[in-house]
């Protein structure tokens, strides 16, 4: 604009051999003119940044957690590889977790599964227990009938009690008059 303002006095600037762009330029933009387009450049829309984190979170822990588990089962695969029939000496017994093919279930079945023999002790001692309890509820029932029936009252069972604690608030309650009376 410099170069305008100096060549204005001059009369170069009006012109037309050695300005007409600028010639142009000047009668057609009297003022101010906003160069925008009518077309919305920016389009509003909703955010999509939680929806991004999600998927981002998602692959973060799958792939954390399937890359080693990859890793484990190739090596596990190749390096030790499947269980072979062998004769079997006769002074050794099989543990619990030989009988399986694959290196990793007998993994699991070492360290992670519960010992199947366990599994049925503990169960039989549960059908042991409910047996009892069914027995006990059974006689109890017959016993209640017994009762109607004959009419007994109703203390047919026993609590066992013991007169110690009686005996030690007696003996304290004597030492507290001795103590009074002492005073």
């Amino acid at each position: 604009m410099v170069v305008l303002s100096v060549l204005k006095p001059t009369g170069l600037y009006s012109t037309k051999i050695l300005f007409p762009a600028l010639q142009a330029l000047r009668n057609s933009n009297p003022g101010q003119v906003r160069l925008m387009s009518d077309k919305r450049v920016f389009h509003i829309k909703p955010t999509t940044w939680s929806w991004q984190k999600f998927k981002s979170e998602v692959h973060f822990y799958v792939m954390l957690g399937i890359i080693p588990l990859g890793i484990v089962i190739l090596y596990s695969n190749i390096f030790i590889g499947p269980a072979t029939l062998a004769e079997i000496p006769e002074d050794y017994e099989p543990q619990k977790w030989e009988y399986y093919k694959s290196p990793i279930t007998r993994f699991f079945a070492r360290y992670v599964y519960e010992d199947p023999d366990d599994q049925y002790e503990r169960y039989i001692s549960y059908i042991a227990r409910e047996q009892e309890k069914t027995k006990l509820r059974i006689q109890e029932s017959t016993m209640k009938q017994l009762m109607y029936k004959r009419g007994d009252y109703v203390g047919w069972f026993y609590m066992p009690w013991t007169d110690e604690y009686h005996k030690n608030a007696r003996q304290n309650l004597e030492e507290w008059h001795e103590n009074r009376k002492i005073q």
